[in-house]
């Protein structure tokens, strides 16, 4: 006796035909009649009797429906939970990994956007070293992700993403703000930065000044709190600032020099597997976004020439 040929009974006594049944349960006809026909042989008596209409439940028939009844409800139960866990567990999710900075200044507007128009959707963000991140990406724990400083892994697509300004920034009462500092002034200062953020002062450091941070944090908000509470200097992509500026708790101290550096970002994935559906679409929105910045940025070009940009160096690929 299984499972399987009392639900198969169970059906049949239910239809009071052996076809309708068969239908139901997606079951050939002779496939239902010989599981019946087992059935009976093993209890050794005879459940079900033909008529006109198709099949009636023999005495013997009722209570061997009414005895089994409990034990297939009981099994609908346990079988309803667990296709629910199943499904909360298969609950469509994107995992998204972003850099200290682009974690606070793009990746959580971006994402908010994103599940205006996909609600279903389950959503992690990690923030963390960009190296650590392309690991993230080869070892398939985050679907994609935005970076700045890459390490160029071959096995991984980078698309260039935006262009981030550099600034340095300081509480409002800090005698740096509101006059033009040479970098030699701002060298003298004790400075707060990233701990990726190295990336600034080697950059700097080809302009002939040495900055050495007194403290380097591993997350934006981190830094800012670190300056805020006067620690010293800050220096990060003006867009992780706007909020503080704008509030007036943070002023950006203007550094002619500093003006001159750019840092740009990268969207990552592994070329080596297509993309989830979910991050896909997400993709898709980062491009978009991305087009509507380049178009603005070339606008302010064209509107106010500068001095030529500074623009990081791209690493050699690792062996």
């Amino acid at each position: 006796m299984t499972l399987h040929q009392l639900r198969i009974f169970e059906r049949v006594a239910r239809d009071f035909n052996i076809t309708g049944a068969s239908a139901a349960l997606h079951l050939s006809q002779p496939t239902v009649s010989l599981q019946l026909k087992l059935l009976q042989q093993e209890c050794g008596v005879k459940f079900l009797s033909r008529n006109s209409h198709g099949v009636e439940l023999t005495r013997e028939g009722r209570t061997f429906l009414e005895s089994i009844a409990p034990i297939l409800r009981q099994l609908e139960i346990v079988e309803a939970g667990f296709n629910a866990n199943q499904k909360a567990r298969q609950t469509k999710s994107l995992l998204v990994g972003g850099s200290p900075s682009m974690s606070v200044s793009l990746l959580p507007q971006l994402l908010m956007a994103f599940r205006k128009t996909h609600p279903e959707f389950r959503f992690v963000l990690e923030t963390n070293d960009s190296r650590v991140l392309e690991r993230r990406i080869l070892d398939t724990r985050l679907d994609i992700a935005v970076v700045t400083n890459p390490s160029y892994f071959p096995m991984i697509v980078y698309e260039p993403y935006r262009r981030h300004k550099v600034v340095a920034f300081a509480p409002p009462n800090c005698p740096l703000v509101g006059r033009v500092v040479k970098l030699v002034e701002l060298a003298q200062s004790p400075l707060v930065c990233l701990t990726a953020g190295n990336i600034y002062l080697a950059e700097l450091s080809k302009l002939g000044v040495q900055l050495n941070p007194a403290v380097q944090c591993g997350a934006a908000d981190a830094v800012k709190a670190s300056v805020y509470k006067g620690m010293g200097v800050g220096i990060l992509h003006r867009e992780c600032l706007e909020n503080d500026i704008a509030a007036g708790r943070l002023k950006q101290i203007r550094v002619p020099e500093l003006e001159k550096l750019e840092v740009h970002s990268y969207i990552i994935y592994d070329e080596r597997k297509p993309l989830a559906p979910s991050a896909q679409r997400f993709l898709e929105l980062l491009r978009q976004k991305r087009k509507i910045t380049t178009t603005r940025s070339n606008q302010k070009s064209t509107l106010n020439k500068k001095s030529p940009v500074l623009r990081m160096s791209p690493k050699a690929s690792p062996s």
